[in-house]
């Protein structure tokens, strides 16, 4: 069974039997299967910054519900101290006994294909006591807590005061050195986000062990690494003689790496869970780091999967918002006191790239992001390097003015389809293609964890009639002289 398979055949044979399960893995108490007792649920994921988030609510755990009790659905596998067993069976509310920093693991059921979807711990626990006109009383509870995502968004652990800790860091430092002499961009990718996460967050969030061992794969995170890199990077040498952060300057994770990872202007980076065997989704799915180029070119954007959805509502945009009209790959470069013909910062040996008719009729409107990047062939910022990166730009955002982009609320539940693919919709009058940025899964089950109703709202852009709108040759560029050229 491929991804693929699962998508076109969603509506017809696998939504009838899909249901979900839910998992409380608490640090005291071990695993908990909470799924008899959820009312409904609510989850979601995001490529970029700000950690999605999730919102489970629970009815009465002292109630037996479909025959069982809280107390039996504790798996006692991880639990080292029996005596905590009889804390939980015996709690007034079990619900009570949840705390912060607990993880919570959302399982996706498709008939015999189970497959995590969704990893994050908890933050708060909240209570709500509500009677109907006859005085019956209505007890729940609500855990929410952010997806495994927001650990890119961790400030950094460093402070020269508390022993063990680093008063600065260096992620490409003596750490990382084999991984730049490989030269492979997946190693040094991989590198930098298992060092920044593993030396910079003093291992938190620490993962209970029902969580670390599965009876097989061991999940990725912390010190076993994580990361995938699904699309090969041009060019990806990154400038090595990077500044060190000074004493106390505090940064999140993905603040830190982001700019030598050249995200989010050449490149993307999530977190999601993804099959442990690449191409096998029925295989264990664990939690990895999803880096890549953006999809620029036409073969790029051709290769991602697309899945047809029918739509309920929308809610879409086009305009100033994706427009530009001047191109520029703005060299950065941060030497350590020495200094180079290719050491400096604000200047390049290459063209802007112009549209100066459009100039003309709606104002300068550049992009201009800095590329710490250097031409793997000369080791250093060569015009035909950075006028290649340039073209890029050109590519993904010459027409970007005309895209659309928002939001699409599916015909019913979808969490088959994954961050980074394309959707097929007909929001309007004809077929547009999206990229999917985003994805807000909403459920209400039963007490087996079926879906007695769902929802899933996707964030999109780049909404285009077909599957590619070619933007054509850039029309102008401008030389040293002030003159200007077709190109």
């Amino acid at each position: 069974m491929t991804l693929s398979a699962l998508q076109a055949d969603w509506a017809n044979r696998y939504a009838r039997n899909a249901r979900i399960q839910v998992i409380v893995h608490t640090h005291a108490y071990g695993a908990v299967d909470v799924t008899p007792w959820v009312r409904s649920a609510a989850w979601g994921n995001s490529m970029g910054e700000g950690a999605p988030s999730f919102e489970i609510t629970l009815n009465d755990a002292r109630h037996t519900i479909a025959g069982k009790t809280i107390a039996q659905q504790v798996n006692v596998s991880y639990v080292a101290d029996p005596t905590v067993l009889l804390q939980w069976a015996n709690a007034d509310d079990p619900w009570d006994l949840l705390d912060t920093g607990d993880w919570v693991e959302i399982v996706v059921n498709y008939g015999t294909w189970k497959a995590m979807n969704y990893l994050g711990w908890l933050d708060t626990v909240a209570s709500a006591d509500t009677s109907d006109p006859l005085g019956r009383r209505d007890p729940t509870t609500t855990i929410e807590g952010e997806a495994i995502d927001a650990i890119l968004d961790m400030p950094i652990l460093m402070d020269s005061r508390i022993a063990g800790l680093p008063a600065y860091y260096n992620p490409y430092s003596e750490l990382l050195s084999p991984a730049f002499a490989s030269g492979n961009p997946g190693t040094i990718a991989i590198a930098a986000i298992t060092q920044a996460i593993t030396a910079c967050s003093a291992g938190y969030p620490e993962m209970p062990a029902s969580l670390m061992v599965r009876g097989g794969p061991t999940v990725l995170l912390g010190a076993t690494g994580l990361g995938e890199i699904s699309q090969a990077v041009d060019g990806f040498v990154p400038e090595i003689n990077a500044r060190w952060l000074a004493p106390f300057e505090r940064k999140t994770i993905r603040e830190f790496i982001s700019p030598y990872l050249g995200v989010p202007d050449w490149c993307e980076m999530w977190v999601e869970c993804r099959p442990e065997v690449p191409g096998a989704p029925e295989s264990p799915h664990i939690p990895k780091v999803v880096y890549r180029m953006h999809p620029w070119s036409r073969a790029d954007w051709a290769a991602l999967p697309v899945t047809d959805v029918g739509l309920s509502s929308h809610s879409l945009k086009r305009g100033a918002g994706g427009y530009f009209n001047w191109f520029f790959a703005r060299p950065q470069y941060l030497p350590e006191g020495t200094e180079s013909e290719f050491a400096f910062i604000g200047e390049s040996p290459t063209i802007p790239i112009v549209d100066l008719d459009e100039v003309r009729k709606f104002g300068l409107h550049p992009l201009e992001p800095s590329l710490r990047w250097i031409d793997p062939l000369t080791m250093g910022p060569s015009s035909a390097y950075l006028e290649r990166m340039q073209a890029r730009l050109w590519e993904w955002w010459g027409i970007g003015h005309t895209y659309w982009q928002g939001s699409l609320t599916c015909n019913g539940w979808r969490p088959d389809i994954r961050i980074g693919q394309k959707v097929r919709a007909k929001p309007r009058r004809t077929d547009l293609t999206f990229y999917v940025e985003s994805y807000n899964h909403s459920v209400v089950t039963d007490q087996n964890g079926g879906i007695v109703e769902g929802k899933t709202e996707l964030g999109v852009s780049r909404g285009q009639p077909g599957d590619w709108v070619d933007p054509g040759i850039p029309p102008q560029t401008i030389l040293a002289t002030g003159q200007t050229v077709e190109v």
